[in-house]
Protein backbone atom coordinates (compact mmCIF):
# COMPACT_ATOMS: atom_id res chain seq x y z
CA UNK A 1 0.00 0.00 0.00
CA UNK A 2 1.96 3.08 -1.19
CA UNK A 3 -0.78 5.30 0.71
CA UNK A 4 0.34 4.67 4.17
CA UNK A 5 2.56 7.29 5.55
CA UNK A 6 2.56 7.10 8.96
CA UNK A 7 0.97 4.75 12.00
CA UNK A 8 1.13 5.11 15.66
CA UNK A 9 -0.22 1.68 17.49
CA UNK A 10 -1.47 1.41 21.18
CA UNK A 11 0.66 0.14 23.76
CA UNK A 12 -1.55 -2.79 23.74
CA UNK A 13 -0.20 -3.94 20.42
CA UNK A 14 3.09 -6.25 21.11
CA UNK A 15 3.82 -7.97 18.00
CA UNK A 16 4.14 -6.54 14.06
CA UNK A 17 3.32 -10.09 12.33
CA UNK A 18 5.05 -10.95 9.52
CA UNK A 19 5.02 -8.90 6.44
CA UNK A 20 2.49 -6.50 8.12
CA UNK A 21 4.04 -3.65 6.25
CA UNK A 22 5.67 -5.41 2.79
CA UNK A 23 5.70 -2.69 0.32
CA UNK A 24 4.36 0.46 1.68
CA UNK A 25 6.54 2.30 -0.05
CA UNK A 26 5.80 5.89 1.18
CA UNK A 27 5.80 4.86 4.83
CA UNK A 28 8.01 7.20 6.82
CA UNK A 29 7.29 6.89 10.58
CA UNK A 30 6.10 4.11 12.72
CA UNK A 31 5.50 4.58 16.20
CA UNK A 32 5.06 0.88 18.27
CA UNK A 33 5.59 1.72 21.53
CA UNK A 34 3.93 -1.56 23.05
CA UNK A 35 5.90 -3.88 20.40
CA UNK A 36 7.54 -7.01 21.56
CA UNK A 37 8.38 -8.56 18.65
CA UNK A 38 8.80 -7.28 15.28
CA UNK A 39 8.42 -10.18 12.65
CA UNK A 40 10.09 -11.29 9.66
CA UNK A 41 9.51 -8.76 6.61
CA UNK A 42 6.93 -6.55 8.78
CA UNK A 43 9.18 -3.27 7.51
CA UNK A 44 10.29 -5.01 3.98
CA UNK A 45 11.23 -2.89 1.15
CA UNK A 46 9.45 0.51 3.38
CA UNK A 47 12.42 2.82 1.09
CA UNK A 48 11.10 5.98 2.73
CA UNK A 49 11.19 4.74 6.83
CA UNK A 50 13.17 7.52 8.49
CA UNK A 51 11.32 7.68 12.04
CA UNK A 52 10.90 4.37 14.26
CA UNK A 53 9.87 4.49 17.69
CA UNK A 54 10.30 1.74 20.38
CA UNK A 55 10.07 0.79 23.89
CA UNK A 56 12.19 -1.04 26.17
CA UNK A 57 9.42 -3.50 26.02
CA UNK A 58 10.68 -4.76 23.18
CA UNK A 59 12.83 -8.53 22.75
CA UNK A 60 13.50 -9.77 19.65
CA UNK A 61 13.53 -8.08 15.70
CA UNK A 62 13.10 -11.35 13.19
CA UNK A 63 15.43 -12.15 10.49
CA UNK A 64 14.78 -9.45 6.93
CA UNK A 65 12.63 -7.83 8.78
CA UNK A 66 13.72 -4.01 7.49
CA UNK A 67 14.84 -5.94 4.22
CA UNK A 68 15.43 -3.41 1.48
CA UNK A 69 14.79 -0.34 3.50
CA UNK A 70 17.24 2.15 2.01
CA UNK A 71 16.86 5.63 3.79
CA UNK A 72 18.73 6.62 6.97
CA UNK A 73 15.95 5.97 9.92
CA UNK A 74 16.36 7.63 13.58
CA UNK A 75 15.03 4.95 16.19
CA UNK A 76 13.80 6.17 19.10
CA UNK A 77 14.20 3.67 21.97
CA UNK A 78 12.39 4.44 25.13
CA UNK A 79 14.87 2.67 27.30
CA UNK A 80 18.14 2.40 27.89
CA UNK A 81 21.73 1.78 25.61
CA UNK A 82 21.76 -1.74 27.84
CA UNK A 83 18.08 -2.27 26.90
CA UNK A 84 18.35 -1.89 23.65
CA UNK A 85 21.35 -3.71 23.77
CA UNK A 86 19.94 -6.92 25.05
CA UNK A 87 17.30 -6.94 22.24
CA UNK A 88 17.77 -9.98 20.32
CA UNK A 89 18.22 -8.68 16.50
CA UNK A 90 18.23 -11.39 13.57
CA UNK A 91 17.74 -8.89 11.44
CA UNK A 92 20.85 -9.64 8.79
CA UNK A 93 20.21 -6.70 6.53
CA UNK A 94 22.45 -3.13 6.36
CA UNK A 95 19.31 -1.10 8.13
CA UNK A 96 20.92 -0.85 11.68
CA UNK A 97 24.67 -0.17 9.87
CA UNK A 98 22.98 3.30 8.63
CA UNK A 99 20.93 3.81 11.67
CA UNK A 100 20.75 6.67 14.21
CA UNK A 101 19.29 4.97 17.90
CA UNK A 102 18.31 7.82 20.04
CA UNK A 103 17.61 6.41 23.81
CA UNK A 104 14.70 8.63 25.95
CA UNK A 105 15.22 6.66 28.70
CA UNK A 106 13.07 8.74 30.87
CA UNK A 107 9.50 7.62 28.92
CA UNK A 108 6.65 6.46 31.23
CA UNK A 109 3.76 4.64 29.69
CA UNK A 110 0.62 6.21 30.03
CA UNK A 111 -1.44 3.64 31.73
CA UNK A 112 -5.59 4.09 31.42
CA UNK A 113 -7.14 5.26 34.77
CA UNK A 114 -3.53 6.03 36.31
CA UNK A 115 -4.03 9.24 37.78
CA UNK A 116 -1.66 9.61 40.35
CA UNK A 117 1.31 7.85 37.95
CA UNK A 118 2.67 5.16 39.83
CA UNK A 119 2.28 2.72 36.61
CA UNK A 120 -0.64 1.06 37.46
CA UNK A 121 -4.42 1.65 37.55
CA UNK A 122 -5.76 1.01 41.39
CA UNK A 123 -7.33 2.34 43.98
CA UNK A 124 -5.28 4.99 45.11
CA UNK A 125 -6.12 6.38 41.71
CA UNK A 126 -9.85 6.05 42.46
CA UNK A 127 -9.33 7.58 45.75
CA UNK A 128 -7.49 10.17 44.45
CA UNK A 129 -10.30 11.27 41.52
CA UNK A 130 -13.02 11.21 44.23
CA UNK A 131 -10.99 13.43 46.28
CA UNK A 132 -10.52 15.70 43.28
CA UNK A 133 -14.03 15.74 41.89
CA UNK A 134 -14.70 16.90 45.81
CA UNK A 135 -12.56 19.75 45.71
CA UNK A 136 -10.16 18.44 47.99
CA UNK A 137 -7.41 21.01 48.30
CA UNK A 138 -4.65 18.10 48.37
CA UNK A 139 -5.67 16.41 45.49
CA UNK A 140 -3.54 16.92 42.82
CA UNK A 141 -3.35 14.98 39.91
CA UNK A 142 -0.12 13.75 38.22
CA UNK A 143 -1.92 13.29 34.57
CA UNK A 144 -5.51 13.84 34.49
CA UNK A 145 -5.38 12.59 30.80
CA UNK A 146 -5.35 9.07 32.00
CA UNK A 147 -8.40 9.73 34.23
CA UNK A 148 -10.86 10.63 31.15
CA UNK A 149 -11.96 7.00 30.41
CA UNK A 150 -14.74 8.57 28.68
CA UNK A 151 -12.45 10.55 26.50
CA UNK A 152 -14.75 13.19 26.21
CA UNK A 153 -11.91 16.17 27.07
CA UNK A 154 -13.73 16.47 30.94
CA UNK A 155 -12.99 14.71 34.19
CA UNK A 156 -16.21 14.09 36.13
CA UNK A 157 -18.32 10.90 37.79
CA UNK A 158 -18.53 9.03 34.58
CA UNK A 159 -14.98 8.62 34.55
CA UNK A 160 -15.04 7.93 38.36
CA UNK A 161 -17.84 5.39 37.80
CA UNK A 162 -15.74 3.96 34.51
CA UNK A 163 -12.45 3.81 36.57
CA UNK A 164 -14.26 1.37 39.43
CA UNK A 165 -15.88 -0.68 36.53
CA UNK A 166 -11.96 -0.88 35.00
CA UNK A 167 -10.51 -1.56 37.96
CA UNK A 168 -13.28 -4.39 38.86
CA UNK A 169 -12.96 -5.97 35.52
CA UNK A 170 -9.26 -6.51 35.90
CA UNK A 171 -9.46 -7.98 39.69
CA UNK A 172 -11.55 -10.81 38.24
Amino acid sequence: NDKVTSVVFPTSVTEIADNTFWMCSNLKSVDIKGAEVLGMTAFGYCEKLVDLKVSKKLKSILSYCFTDCTSSCTITFYGTEDEWNSVEILDNENFFQSARVVFESGFVEEVIGDINMDGTLNIADVVLLEKWLLNNPDAELGNWEAGDLCEDGVLNVLDLCAMKRELLNSAR
